[in-house]
């Protein structure tokens, strides 16, 4: 390489193949950040309600197995109770057919 004066007033420059860039980081929106971490709080809440949804419908499968005895009990239980019923009202309606009829009764002035 040649060395050229350089005069006043005039600005010596390098060739293009030495000149050095400095390297810039482009800075971030502090509203990125902030949209980002919101949906990752949404993203993280959605997580844990599907867990929890997931989580309570395996408990209530359980307790509905425990149950299941329980339940065939009680229907066994309902329909005697309606048996029941029936007969009551069949007794009940005989009661009522047994009784005179007000014209019968004497009648008292």
């Amino acid at each position: 390489m040649e060395n050229k004066t350089v005069t006043e007033g005039q600005v010596s420059s390098a060739p293009a193949s030495e000149v050095i860039v400095p390297e810039t980081k482009k800075k971030i929106s502090p509203w990125v950040w902030a949209i980002g971490g919101c949906l990752l709080i949404v993203f993280l809440f959605m997580i844990a309600m599907g867990a929890l949804g997931w989580w309570g419908y395996k408990a209530a499968k359980k307790e509905l197995r425990k149950q299941t005895p329980t339940m065939e009990e009680f229907k066994q239980k309902l329909e005697r109770a309606a048996e029941e019923s029936d007969d009551i009202d069949k007794k009940t309606k005989r009661f009522h057919e047994s009784l005179p009829n007000e014209e019968a009764l004497p009648k008292s002035d």
